[in-house]
């Protein structure tokens, strides 16, 4: 997707790598909003004490999308306005990416 956004931009940016970055950064938060929404949701149906549909799930996602590492990561601060537009066309973005909540086991 942000390779996408670079290449879709009227003028190139002065650092194609940043915006790539703001743009993904962009859209993780939305994702991650959306995904914390639908966590609180699934919480409130669901009041059983078992763990076995997370590790499930945990496993169904990693074995897609790979190991997650947030650990070592920062955030780039906004610096201009080619940032600040890649990132909210990261949130856009984000916002249409679509999430299944169906668990394959």
């Amino acid at each position: 997707m942000a390779n996408e956004y670079v290449r879709g931009l009227k003028d190139a940016p002065a650092d194609p790598v940043r915006a790539k970055v703001q743009f993904k950064y962009g859209a993780i938060v939305e994702i991650s909003v959306r995904l914390d929404t639908m966590t609180k949701e699934r919480d409130a149906l669901t009041s059983s004490g078992g763990t076995s549909l997370v590790i499930v799930k945990k496993k169904g996602v990693e074995s897609k999308y790979g190991k997650v590492k947030y650990r070592g990561t920062r955030a780039v601060a906004v610096s201009s306005e080619q940032d600040a537009a890649a990132r909210r066309q990261g949130h856009v973005k984000g916002a249409s990416v679509e999430i299944t909540p169906v668990v394959k086991g």
